[in-house]
């Protein structure tokens, strides 16, 4: 007797990189998933839907495993407290979002070039995460 079992998606049936393109767009709110799905011909807008849903777990997974411990900053003594001026903490943030602005486009350039060379090569080079399949 067969036993039928969940179907399993193809997940590769379109490429990272455009997945991700995809989403990204989506997100920054360029287009509706009706129009995504008419501007990548893809076959409805649900399957934009599924690039994003992946897409927010990729970055999800990328945030838990590089996120490490922060030590803690307490007060000095009082001649740092004068440098901690709300100018100078305006012009801190300032100066980390463009860092961080920065570090995003770099990271994904890097994810870009790998899923490039991937499908170059014909292979998987991104370590995946979690829980491996038991061989039950």
């Amino acid at each position: 007797m067969l036993k039928q079992g969940k179907r399993i998606k193809d997940h590769s049936k379109y490429t990272r990189t455009l997945k991700r393109e995809v989403a990204r767009r989506y997100l920054n709110g360029e287009f509706s998933y009706r129009i995504g799905a008419e501007e990548y011909n893809l076959p409805n807008k649900d399957t934009v839907k599924e690039f994003v849903r992946w897409y927010k777990k990729e970055l999800t997974s990328e945030e838990a495993h590089l996120s490490a411990p922060r030590p803690k900053v307490g007060p000095t003594n009082e001649s740092d407290s004068a440098a901690n001026s709300l100018i100078d903490q305006a012009k801190e943030i300032a100066r980390l979002k463009e860092q961080l602005r920065l570090a995003e486009l770099k990271a994904e350039a890097w994810r870009t070039l790998v899923d490039n060379a991937g499908d170059h090569v014909g292979i998987d080079l991104v370590k995946k995460f979690g829980p491996k399949p038991s061989n039950k």
